[in-house]
């Protein structure tokens, strides 16, 4: 759907809102719930692998997998993955 421009703007304010709301809701929105979900593990293959297929999250749902630095101080945490994926 596009819009045109057009040559006279005899529209209201309520007849602007009512178009508006129209729009939006036939535009699908990207940030309804549960789009993606996430799962953070340790950074080591089989980890990674077992939590996936215990979860059963085919390769073709991952989004992304981002490695995270460990740290050494406060709290030390060992090296993970935050693996996104989307959600069924």
């Amino acid at each position: 759907m596009t819009l045109r421009p057009q040559r006279s703007c005899n529209i209201n304010r309520q007849q602007l809102k009512e178009t508006v709301m129209a729009l939006a809701q036939t535009i699908p929105q990207s940030n309804r719930a549960k789009v993606l979900d996430e799962v953070i593990v340790e950074a080591k293959l089989d980890a990674l692998n077992t939590v996936l297929a215990d979860r059963g999250i085919s390769a073709d749902r991952i989004v992304s997998v981002i490695p995270l630095p460990g740290q050494t101080l406060v709290s030390p945490t060992p090296p993970q993955y935050r693996v996104l994926y989307r959600a069924i």
